[in-house]
């Protein structure tokens, strides 16, 4: 779905587009909930106007474990697709 565009705040990769992970939630994201920038893994917050930010270690450290699960799990993934687009030479192959 189509959100409020913004830049990553720490690498500045620009978003537009927000998918739900979970069957339980909500397809609109609000005010409070996670994402992750797809280019640098950046756990990031929604704002109340739907921009986004970096999420503060304290956040972090009180996210229920099954939480952090999916942030890794998506994180690995995501590093995953970014290092099979490279080309070979970049990826320490001779």
């Amino acid at each position: 779905m189509l959100v409020k565009p913004c830049l990553c705040p720490l690498c500045g990769y620009f978003m537009d587009a927000a998918t739900c992970v979970s069957a339980e939630t909500l397809p609109l994201p609000k005010s409070g909930d996670i994402s992750m920038c797809l280019s640098c893994g950046a756990a990031l917050v929604f704002n109340k106007d739907l921009s986004l930010r970096l999420m503060t270690e304290d956040e972090r450290l009180v996210l229920p474990p099954n939480i952090n699960t999916i942030l890794a799990r998506m994180d690995s993934a995501r590093s995953a697709v970014v290092t099979s687009q490279r080309p070979l030479r970049d990826r320490g192959s001779a």
